[in-house]
């Protein structure tokens, strides 16, 4: 890890919401190897206790339980708040906008209102490109113009503007992060992404890799780019972590509120990612072509000059191939535990 915190900032807590999920997970470990405390609150319903650092103080609950918060801000005093904790499978969103709205945005109050109650000042929000209409072929800047078209797209967009409406009546300050497409698993492989999400093409592509699932689905090969496959900005979930301590110390150090893209600024195809996930794992892949989903963009890249400035950010892990390998490697793991189960 990368050199720690000022001194002068240790003596409180962070609380990271959804730490027990894959980013936050990581994010938390990255905390605790600066110098960090951190609590964590987590029900669960996405993360894992596994994936939770034995060093943090876990606490288990749902955000939308005005008293479960109540009961951890009043026992104990936050620097800082870092948000994770929403449902965030889009196509599920479109099944179940309600209960996706009513996770997503009441946590969230609840959040906010204790952060207000309790004089909590910094305030990290996990943001999504998926608030951004479709860019074209250009890079998204943090001026592009939003306009999400899903449900979980619009749940973040509504909360940004919560965090911003609060920042302007109170003295909380805060960093908005919205990120790409994150993906690969620590470098140790002690953390990564349980579970199936048959939506996240790298975890999908790394499955089929390590003989977990048969094929992989290629919607869409009629888009306007190289090979006609679907565009990615795809960031390695360890520089991700990183980012999210760099926001918080920003704060700390004074820095305005700011809303910040995440990502490397460059893209791949889907057909990129097979390609280079077949030269991970020496071997070729399964593959299908079905039509394109709706709602699916040609190309969606970061411009993320702004949070590369404002937190003297350099991705350490800018490199398609190291992500896959990690990512492949993660689920060779996985794969061996389920059998030694077996």
């Amino acid at each position: 890890m990368t050199g720690g915190p000022v001194s002068t900032h240790q003596s409180g807590k962070i609380l990271v919401t959804g730490g027990a999920g894959y980013i936050g997970s990581h994010a938390v470990r990255h905390l605790l190897e600066s110098g960090y405390q951190v609590t964590v609150a987590d029900n669960l319903s996405s993360g894992s206790e596994l994936l939770v650092d034995s060093r943090a103080d876990f606490q288990k609950g749902d955000l939308r339980d005005l008293d479960f918060l109540k009961t951890i801000f009043r026992n104990q005093t936050f620097q800082g708040v870092i948000h994770f904790a929403a449902s965030v499978d889009v196509a599920e969103s479109v099944r179940e906008p309600v209960s996706f709205y009513e996770n997503n945005l009441l946590g969230t109050i609840h959040l906010l209102k204790l952060c207000q109650e309790h004089q909590v000042q910094n305030f990290v929000f996990s943001s999504t490109a998926a608030v951004y209409k479709d860019p074209g072929t250009g890079a998204v800047t943090e001026n592009s113009e939003t306009g999400p078209i899903t449900p979980y797209g619009k749940s973040k967009l509504w909360c940004e503007s919560m965090i911003r409406d609060l920042a302007y009546v109170s003295n909380l300050k805060f960093t908005i992060l919205r990120y790409f497409n994150v993906a690969g698993a620590s470098l140790d492989l002690k953390l990564g992404q349980l579970g199936n999400h048959q939506t996240v093409l790298i975890k999908r592509v790394a499955q089929v890799a390590a003989g977990i699932q048969n094929e992989v689905s290629v919607f869409g090969q009629d888009f306007s780019t190289k090979d006609g496959t679907g565009v990615r900005d795809f960031i390695h979930v360890e520089d991700l972590a990183e980012v999210h301590r760099l926001a918080f110390e920003y704060l700390l150090h004074g820095g305005a509120s700011e809303t910040m893209n995440v990502g490397y600024g460059s893209g791949f195809s889907v057909l990129d990612v097979i390609q280079t996930m077949e030269s991970v794992c020496g071997h070729k892949l399964n593959k299908k072509i079905l039509p394109r989903r709706e709602g699916d963009l040609a190309q969606v890249v970061a411009n993320s000059s702004k949070a590369m400035r404002l937190l003297k950010w350099t991705p350490r892990l800018n490199d398609l191939t190291k992500i896959c390998k990690t990512a492949y490697e993660w689920e060779v793991k996985m794969k061996g535990r389920v059998n030694a189960k077996q």
